[in-house]
């Protein structure tokens, strides 16, 4: 982990976790700041780059807990 991700996480903090990416295989949809909704799967996601503008990003390991169920899952009881 890179000081800059130690810097982002605060470790101990209610709703925190972090993804030790180890070039596991991976399905994401996501959309770049030009609109295009793009879609990747693949091994080792450091780096992905938008289909229509080539804009790179760089995925952050860091993911956002939710206390209360999405809308889309709330019917899976």
């Amino acid at each position: 982990m890179t000081d800059t991700q130690n810097e982002e996480i605060k470790y101990g903090e209610p709703l925190s976790t972090f993804i030790q990416w180890k070039g596991t295989d991976l399905c994401m949809d996501w959309f770049c700041e030009d609109g295009h909704q793009n879609h990747w799967d693949g091994f080792f996601a450091y780096e992905i780059e938008c289909e229509t503008c080539s804009k790179k990003y760089y995925p952050n390991p860091s993911v956002m807990l939710n206390k209360e169920k999405p809308d889309f899952m709330k019917d899976e009881d």
